[in-house]
């Protein structure tokens, strides 16, 4: 995110209403413009130092899930559609660029004003620690590129908190050039990336992957979430993974082909997996096709919490001396 931009403006949560922030019971009501009063101007492109950006202060960390919104568009630049109309959320925390996309509008030209609405699951699961939140308004496509496209004159934004018991991170990068992320039995590779769970593979060529083996304490259905400053893939692996047999033992997979509400490359998911306590598994994020590649942050929250395990085929070998073990290790921030 261009912290070069034109507004920068630090508004502080509290539990009860603070100017144009609230937190009532488990759920954050957020209000950008101001009903009019200090409208959001949507410049340009994403990055565009035009852009306003509006930063949010957070208490006490958050499991997110469903984010809403409800707001009043103003068209300003000849030819500026609903459809352009996004946000760019960068919790503090992550890795440098890492956030997602949010289309807030939809549909084609208009002029004057048009209310929106509308509820993303992009951060479905998403643990963010206290601290700031980045909110920059931006156009898909920029109609004016020296003046604002459009103002947002009201914008309300309600982060859910998700219903969920425990939501453990993990960081990591599929860049060969970076390992600062690398720990224990995780480990970067290159494979044939399959097309879903297979039997087919990408044919564009050996796609850079990073590699977590973990488990879980308790078993139960699980969400996983990746917010990646690339174009992005992931696959979850039952047992075993063979970056030279990729397509075996495959038992999910995600892409960022986008959610309702979100533009794409920003945010590879699946939800609903069964998974059983103190078995292996092996979360491989990758790109979508060879060169895709920088750094993310995946969430895995249900039931119980997730332990990257010391070594492949720990849990079988050794038993549940390692897996106690591997918890000392845990990067949960629940």
């Amino acid at each position: 995110m261009n912290r070069a931009c034109k507004k920068y403006v630090i508004a502080t949560l509290a539990l009860g209403a603070t100017g144009s922030t609230a937190v009532a019971g488990d759920d954050i009501f957020l209000n950008f413009g101001n009903s009019g009063a200090d409208p959001v101007e949507s410049f340009g492109l994403q990055g565009d130092p035009g852009n306003d950006v509006r930063d949010v202060v957070i208490p006490n960390g958050r499991i997110i899930g469903n984010t809403s919104w409800d707001g009043i568009l103003q068209s300003v630049a000849l030819g500026t559609q609903g459809a352009d109309a996004s946000v760019r959320v960068e919790p503090n925390g992550l890795p440098a660029g890492v956030g997602v996309n949010i289309q807030l509008g939809s549909g084609g030209t208009f002029a004057g004003e048009r209310g929106f609405m509308g509820m993303s699951d992009a951060l479905l699961g998403v643990t963010v620690p206290e601290g700031s939140w980045g909110f920059e308004f931006f156009e898909r496509f920029d109609n004016s590129p020296d003046n604002e496209d459009a103002l947002w004159n009201d914008l309300d934004v309600t982060l859910d908190t998700a219903d969920v018991a425990f939501s453990t991170r993990f960081d990591g990068s599929t860049d060969p050039n970076n390992q600062s992320f690398l720990e224990g039995p995780r480990f970067q590779s290159i494979f044939d990336r399959p097309v879903g769970t297979g039997p087919n593979v990408n044919q564009a060529g050996m796609i850079e992957l990073d590699a977590i083996p973990f488990f879980v304490n308790e078993s139960g259905f699980y969400n996983f979430t990746s917010l990646q400053n690339y174009a992005g893939y992931m696959h979850l692996y039952r047992d075993e993974f063979d970056p030279l047999q990729s397509v075996s033992d495959t038992l999910i997979e995600g892409d960022d082909n986008g959610e309702s509400g979100l533009t794409a490359n920003t945010t590879s998911q699946f939800t609903d997996v069964f998974l059983d306590a103190d078995r292996t598994y092996f979360l491989v994020t990758s790109g979508d096709d060879p060169g895709d590649v920088g750094e993310y942050s995946v969430f895995i929250s249900g039931p119980g919490e997730a332990f990257l395990i010391p070594a492949p085929g720990a849990m079988a070998l050794f038993g549940m001396t390692f897996a106690t073990n591997a918890r000392r290790r845990r990067r949960t921030l629940s």
